[in-house]
């Protein structure tokens, strides 16, 4: 099984976008193409990544705005618990 994420050219190459993002889609794209959806708080995914949770955050909102990671909805007030879906 491949656990492992090959991170895009265009992703890598992006000096507007701090490493911890690149990260981040990396872990997300592994998580997304075994599952499609997930649910994770972002103290799950900074551990994952061994970065703060306020970056996991920050990171989390790049992403989607630049709609790599679609987020779905909150299950618990916005804050911390979130679940994302597989942009198509």
């Amino acid at each position: 099984m491949n656990t492992g994420a090959v991170i895009p050219a265009e992703i890598l190459s992006r000096t507007d976008l701090p490493i911890y993002v690149k990260l981040v889609y990396g872990r997300m794209t592994v998580l997304l193409e075994r599952h499609g959806s997930l649910v994770l708080t972002t103290e799950e995914l900074a551990t994952q990544c061994g970065i703060t949770p306020r970056q996991a955050a920050k990171s989390l909102r790049y992403l989607v705005r630049l709609e790599l990671i679609r987020f779905h909805r909150s299950l618990d007030d916005r804050r911390s618990i979130h679940v994302f879906q597989k942009m198509k």
